[in-house]
């Protein structure tokens, strides 16, 4: 058997692992992190509601930046971008799902809340991937076959 199944098979472990640690985390200090953000701080305007969005989004931001380059890494020589993504897509349908937001009058604002809160997790396991590529070219010793 080639080495390519086992790498798929390791990634997906890694994958599930990845989304029982985020919610580990989101359940300790995630919710801390959220409340202490919210209570401190007074904003003004759209714009300052999406700030107040990325800066309690701020932690699901790092943690998939780093998801997403370590899950690119260890997916093997055919490495690619889907299992940071199914990593983070899991992680905000479970985050949706608990957070059940309700919209009584939708607007764009409430729009870009969604987007900061759920599509830019993703985006910053994309970014994880793409960075991760970037240093695996440089390496000297091959070991970037990308």
């Amino acid at each position: 058997m080639s080495a390519a199944p086992w790498f798929s098979v390791r990634a997906a472990f890694i994958t599930v692992l990845t989304v029982f640690a985020w919610l580990f985390l989101q359940l300790i200090y995630g919710y801390w992190w959220q409340q202490r953000t919210m209570d401190v701080t007074v904003v003004e305007g759209a714009v300052g509601l999406w700030g107040l969005e990325v800066l309690i989004a701020l932690p699901d931001l790092v943690y998939f930046l780093v998801v997403g380059g370590v899950l690119y890494y260890v997916s093997g020589p055919n490495r690619t971008v889907v299992w940071p993504v199914l990593s983070a897509l899991t992680a905000m349908v479970i985050k949706a799902l608990w957070t059940q937001y309700t919209f009584l009058e939708p607007s764009f604002v409430d729009a870009g809340i969604l987007l900061v809160s759920y599509g830019f997790p993703v985006l910053c396991a994309i970014a994880g991937a793409f960075a991760a590529k970037t240093v695996l070219a440089r390496m000297p010793d091959g070991r970037a076959e990308t």
